[in-house]
């Protein structure tokens, strides 16, 4: 678990726990605003228009964030109300796509106070960690596994998947995916990612 950094490598524990409560309070405000952009104010009613993360995510989840951590957050909405066609794509697509600009902007952000070959201090272990972390979040969160933000957007789309979502029948089937897909694609997603974070950050240099 990754508690047992704190002791070890505190600056890395801290780097993460910072990042993950970062990257998922954002996540879901831009769920916020895409719903309120999308005519429900839904998430305005229910005070979700705040940079804090226990409203966001709640304790349970700020609890595992520091444990293991990973971390979740929920964001209230009324689809009905959304006045776009896809306006559930639109809203659950905004907070993966949160995750991707915040990757950008750490990464890019390193990339250039690397460019003259300074030391590599905390601070930049923390774009890094920040930058890869976003890049993982953007591409898990975007996988069609309910209830994943990927699935909503592909159920907006598709109206015969859609329906499969709510099935009864179908609900431990997608909850055996989701967990095997974080079992089995976390770590090399996670590689993989990784390295596309280093080899983006090196163009710079």
């Amino acid at each position: 678990m990754i508690i047992e950094l704190l002791s070890t490598n505190p600056v890395y524990y801290v780097s993460w726990l910072a990042s993950v409560i970062l990257s998922v309070t954002l996540h879901e405000l831009g769920h916020v605003f895409a719903a309120l952009r999308q005519g429900d104010d839904t998430p305005r009613l229910l005070g979700r228009v705040t940079l804090d993360p226990v409203v966001h995510m709640g304790i349970p989840s700020l609890v595992m964030a520091a444990l293991i951590g990973i971390a979740w957050g929920v964001t209230p909405t009324n689809p009905n109300a959304f006045r776009g066609r896809h306006g559930r794509a639109y809203v659950a697509f905004a907070g993966p796509l949160v995750n991707l600009v915040l990757a950008f902007l750490a990464l890019t952000t390193l990339a250039l106070l690397l460019r003259d070959k300074p030391p590599f201090n905390n601070f930049h272990q923390f774009l890094l960690i920040l930058g890869t972390l976003n890049l993982i979040l953007f591409a898990f969160n975007m996988l069609p596994i309910p209830p994943l933000d990927g699935a909503t957007v592909v159920g907006d789309f598709s109206p015969r998947f859609d329906r499969l979502r709510y099935v009864p029948e179908a609900q431990p089937w997608f909850l055996a995916a989701l967990f095997g897909a974080a079992i089995l694609l976390m770590r090399p997603l996670s590689e993989a990612l990784a390295g596309l974070a280093m080899r983006y950050v090196m163009l710079f240099r």
